[in-house]
């Protein structure tokens, strides 16, 4: 096909050294050759997970649990029924697994000498004492095979540190670290500082 000197550009027009000739065919082609690779390669280079509405669909509870215990209550009562549903606040990000679906929760402590907020807790010796001595538990999520899920937790559940969430599950304690482990098999977040 050939075009008439009139579609032949100057340089200064088009940003280009030379003249170009505008072939509208060539750049028909060229641009549907452009949208078929960026459908073929889109898809592979999403880093969103797929899994993520079906786990949340499978984990994540409409509505709170009516009477959720404490972490120390859970604990104590453990060797009766190892069936457990306690309200926690997720520990610091130090206290997540990166590309796992589990975390620290430790137990919400009453505000005793007046001062409130999550700022004063890290500022106050007397409440990072307490902190520090307060009960715990590490939350897991597996999958049907037992293993921990492999996908974040906070991108999972859209929960970040100081998040007060109530946790169902099973639960076994470990005396040596007088630590509670929970699989957990429903969450809910109570108060967000963010969230899904």
């Amino acid at each position: 096909m050939t075009y008439p000197r009139s579609l032949i550009l100057n340089s200064p027009a088009v940003g280009l050294d030379g003249p170009w000739l505008v072939d509208k065919a060539c750049w028909l082609r060229a641009d549907w050759r452009l949208f078929v690779a960026a459908l073929v390669c889109l898809p592979g280079c999403s880093t969103k997970d797929v899994r993520l509405p079906s786990l949340r669909e499978q984990f994540v509870l409409r509505a709170e649990p009516e009477q959720p215990t404490s972490i120390a209550d859970a604990k104590a009562k453990i060797a009766e029924n190892p069936r457990v549903e306690f309200v926690g606040r997720i520990g610091a990000n130090e206290y997540f697994s990166p590309d796992k679906a589990t975390f620290l929760v430790t137990e919400i402590l009453p505000d005793e000498h007046g001062h409130s907020g999550n700022q004063h807790a890290d500022n106050c010796p007397f409440c990072k004492r307490k902190a520090a001595e307060a009960p715990r538990a590490v939350v897991q999520f597996v999958d049907a095979a037992g293993e921990i899920l492999a996908v974040d937790a906070c991108k999972l559940f859209g929960i970040e540190p100081a998040d007060t969430v109530v946790i169902r599950g099973t639960g076994e304690l470990i005396a040596s670290l007088n630590l509670l482990v929970v699989t957990a098999d429903g969450i809910y977040l109570k108060q967000s500082r963010g969230g899904l």
